[in-house]
């Protein structure tokens, strides 16, 4: 045995409950038992699927057995055994050979539990509150108190197994018994609801009692029942977005020891009434009324004789996903580092800024309304400044329309009951913020009484960074907290202000969040989303879900600009290349295929000039310039994924396509005597270079146009936009010229990431300027630089042909950093580079999952100067030479860890 099994994953989860795929992926990874066996690869696996553990334990499992297959493949392994059943536990086990034909024992059991795969399947009704809405949108800001439904039944036998499902219109909190069924938030996840809604999936065995049960559902409006807030003054989300009354549908199966079967499920006859929640919005946050709370009212213990009935309801659209994404949890718990007053208010700072809500305790007289508002800075005076969070921009009576507040800031409000020690914290809305401000309260706070709850997608960790320069470590830490403040069932532009999926700000920093976290549900959730909203004629939109928003959009059906659009075909590309997953690229390529077709038809004479372009630069945008690239690139997309999917006449029409639209952008934007491309900006320089529209010859002088523009125009700054600062840190680095990158990234002072972080910024700004009253501070999108911490200081990346991170480039930039240190968790394991530099040595510590090779540039001239665990490569088995030559060593290694030692010259 040469190889051990490991990390067993069924749709790229570990045992995950509510698979509705009716052939799943089956995942792995692989160790070599023995550290110093090097270049192993898997060349054959074998799986095996049971309905019991005992049926695998004894090798005779009755769902499937695939017998040994030769493949390489340990990635996304399509299933194929007999048809699935819903509602039941698979159990799984992985056997592999390794590149001498040995085997490995058998991996440990893991497990899936499907969803309900059919229609049919589902016994619940959809019901709803019978006290309707108010018909006036302004009436819909006052007091409508969120609903709680209850229903009791008994169960009299001894309890195997129960699962719950519960799909939601709007935000849904379940309980059973009066206990909370699961620690995620805000479930379930926003969509398009018009064409598909969500329901999550809960193991409840250990809740339920062989007696009388309750379940407890209690209703938010989350983005199905928005506020008729004018964002802007002119996009009413009540009316970009399907939206009505919240929902929800239930379904409890119960497995009992003797064999039987039960179930409990949501119908009319459920009893509803008031709760204490009685206001609710993504953006306004929620008043919570404690006199108003019912004791026991998810429990067995109540009498309800006195509640309404629910109603039947239908949904907006028939088809129930389970969701799969990351659900949103309360990640960390901030205790606040300052106290102060302004005024009759006391200023609470948690000293960051983040994603979630406060959790306040208090103890005071009955009916005291304590109100809570958030922002991102203070005022000189110490007062709260909301106006960078302010939804839409609404910010003078009238803009927000009838009804709605003069300044839409984020606020909670806590009504006391006056009974003893009391706890408020906000269960259907969240916040962006770094203070609180609390008025109304009775006594003067102190930590013991409030603390802010870190929320967001409970995406796993993959990439971890370092280096010795401490400046770098912070803006990396900045980002993190960026993204992390941005993850909320979609990728936002901001936690507060907006909370929409933009498809440019994903776009842009989608590889520096799959180097930070593992993205692979996410961002498969993310492409679907912006399927769903693709319009008739085949563009795709500025957000997903669509809310209406088309600024410098293409056709006639509010399609978005090019760049956001380009969102979908890229995602599609990363998600194979760093994860392998195939299924989506075959499942989605009509889509991207219609939206190219559409962006030809846009183009005159293989030009758009319509877009938004580089958002926030400093230099002025060439729209132009900035809409032919990303057009090549969409063609280059579909070309690649042609290939991938074999369809070889997608290829050659693409490739043709490609090469006709080169030609036109040389012809209208490239000087070939300097080199000079539109503009001549530094995105435009950037932009000609990233997506390879120019030839070696006038690639080297678009170059030296890019080194003038940064050295001598903008003084070594940044000049780019959220396009760009990806574009410009990639093509100085792929080009030699890491040691400018390095410069420009830690230059102080206006604009750059040091001016943030020497403003106080805890999260990425919007704007490379300081604002306090426009622009946000928690903004992902410059935060693309942690992207090149990994690709390039660290000098870990996936190959352009990698499918699912097996072919990796391992080519650290020593910049003017000593040390550099990255962790990348890959699919097939573990992938670091860790290098420093002592004494004139280089030193770099390299290791290599199973099933994966990489190609490695060690920055030395000869071979001769490079040793391996003590030993010249030439003593050294498994390593090969490619070429040395420009101040670099190129090698091929396999599988496992390296320890290279150079003499820097």
């Amino acid at each position: 045995m040469s190889l051990r099994v490991n990390n067993l994953k069924c749709e790229y989860l570990t045992n995950p409950l509510g698979i509705d795929e009716p052939k799943p992926g089956f995942s792995w990874q692989m160790i070599a038992t023995d550290t110093n066996d090097r270049g192993q690869i898997q060349t054959a696996w074998q799986i095996q699927v049971a309905s019991t553990t005992g049926l695998l334990n004894t090798g005779k499992p009755d769902i499937w057995n695939s017998g040994k297959i030769i493949s390489a493949g340990c990635n996304n392994i399509i299933y194929n055994g007999t048809a699935l059943r819903s509602d039941k536990k698979y159990y799984w086990r992985v056997k592999v050979w390794d590149k001498h034909n040995l085997p490995s024992d058998w991996s440990d059991i893991a497990y899936w539990r499907t969803g309900l795969l059919l229609p049919a399947d589902w016994k619940g009704k959809w019901i709803k509150d019978s006290k309707p809405l108010p018909g006036a949108d302004s009436m819909l800001y006052g007091n409508i108190p969120a609903p709680l439904f209850r229903k009791q039944f008994p169960v009299h036998k001894k309890i195997k197994a129960a699962v719950l499902y519960v799909g939601g219109l709007g935000y849904f909190e379940a309980y059973i018994n009066g206990k909370r069924v699961t620690n995620a938030m805000l479930e379930p996840g926003q969509t398009d609801y018009s064409k598909r809604i969500f329901y999550s999936t809960y193991d409840v065995a250990s809740v339920l009692e062989q007696k009388d049960n309750c379940i407890g559902i209690m209703c938010g409006n989350g983005w199905y029942n928005s506020l008729p807030l004018r964002m802007w003054g002119r996009l009413d989300l009540r009316k970009a977005l399907t939206t009505g009354q919240p929902a929800f549908i239930v379904q409890l199966n119960i497995e009992f020891e003797d064999g039987s079967m039960a179930s409990v499920f949501s119908d009319d006859s459920w009893a509803v009434a008031d709760g204490p929640v009685i206001r609710n919005n993504v953006y306004l946050g929620e008043y919570y009324d404690n006199r108003r709370a019912i004791p026991g009212w998810n429990t067995t213990f109540f009498n309800d004789s006195a509640w309404r009935t629910a109603i039947v309801t239908l949904p907006p659209a028939e088809r129930l996903q389970s969701q799969l994404q990351p659900p949103v949890i309360i990640k960390d718990t901030l205790t606040p580092i300052s106290f102060h007053r302004s005024g009759d208010k006391q200023i609470v700072d948690f000293g960051r800024n983040f994603g979630g809500v406060i959790r306040l305790k208090v103890k005071t007289t009955e009916g005291r309304i304590i109100r809570i508002r958030y922002g991102e800075l203070l005022y000189p005076d110490g007062s709260l400044n909301v106006m960078t969070s302010t939804a839409g921009q609404i910010k003078k009576q009238g803009i927000g329309g009838p009804g709605a507040p003069d300044t839409a800031y984020q606020q909670d409000v806590f009504i006391t009951a006056g009974a003893g020690i009391e706890v408020f914290q906000p269960r259907f809305t969240y916040h962006g913020f770094r203070y609180a401000e609390i008025s109304g309260c009775s006594t003067t706070l102190g930590k013991e009484n409030i603390e802010g709850l870190v929320m967001h997608a409970d995406v796993p960790d993959a990439g971890s960074f370092t280096c010795s320069d401490t400046l770098i470590n912070a803006i990396q830490q900045v980002c993190r907290n960026t993204f992390l403040s941005n993850l909320f069932g979609v990728q936002s532009d901001c936690p507060h202000r907006e909370k929409f999926g933009y498809g440019g700000d994903i776009l842009a920093t989608c590889e520096a969040l799959i180097n930070n976290f593992d993205m692979s549900r996410f961002y498969g959730k993310t492409v679907v989303d912006f399927a769903d909203a693709a319009r008739p004629d085949g563009g795709l939109t500025e957000t997903a879900p669509f809310v209406g928003i088309a600024d410098q959009g293409l056709g006639k059906h509010n399609a978005g600009p090019i760049e956001w659009g380009t969102v979908h075909p890229e995602l599609l590309y990363r998600l194979y290349q760093y994860y392998g997953n195939k299924g989506l690229v075959e499942a989605q390529y009509p889509i991207a295929q219609k939206w190219l077709s559409f962006l030809k038809e846009q183009a005159k004479d293989h030009i758009i000039d319509k877009t938004i372009g580089d958002h926030e630069s400093i230099d002025k945008k060439d729209l132009s310039v900035s809409g032919t690239s990303f057009y090549y690139y969409n063609v280059n997309l579909l070309a690649y994924m042609a290939g991938v999917l074999g369809k070889k006449e997608d290829v050659a029409e693409y490739h043709l396509l490609a090469q006709k639209i080169k030609n036109a952008f040389k012809e209208r934007f490239v000087d070939t005597t300097s080199g000079k491309v539109g503009f001549a900006t530094q995105a435009t320089q950037s932009y000609a270079l990233y997506f390879k529209l120019l030839p070696r010859t006038l690639a080297n002088k678009a170059l030296e146009v890019l080194e003038q523009e940064i050295k001598v125009r903008h003084k070594g700054h940044i000049a780019t936009g959220m396009f760009g600062t990806k574009f410009i840190t990639e093509m100085l680095s792929r080009y030699n010229k890491a040691d400018l990158a390095y410069e420009v990234v830690a230059k102080s002072g206006f604009p750059g990431w040091e001016h943030m972080l020497g403003n106080g910024a805890t999260t990425i700004w919007e704007h490379w300027q300081f604002s306090d009253d426009t622009f946000s501070h928690n903004h992902p999108m410059f935060g693309v630089v942690s992207e090149w911490f990994f690709r390039h200081l660290a000098g870990i990346r996936p190959a352009d042909d990698a499918v699912g991170f097996n072919k990796i480039i391992i080519h650290p930039k020593l910049a003017k950093l000593t040390f550099a240190r990255a962790d990348y968790i890959s699919v097939l394991g573990k992938v670091s580079s860790d290098w420093k530099i002592r004494n004139g040595q280089f030193y770099l510590n390299v290791t290599i999952p199973v099933n994966a090779k990489a190609d490695l540039f060690i920055p030395v001239r000869s071979i001769r100067d490079i040793t391996e665990s003590g030993r010249r490569l030439s003593e050294v088995k498994g390593i090969t030479m490619i070429k040395a030559g420009g101040d670099v060593v190129q090698l091929k290694i396999g599988s496992g860890r390296y320890y290279f030692v150079a003499a820097l010259q």
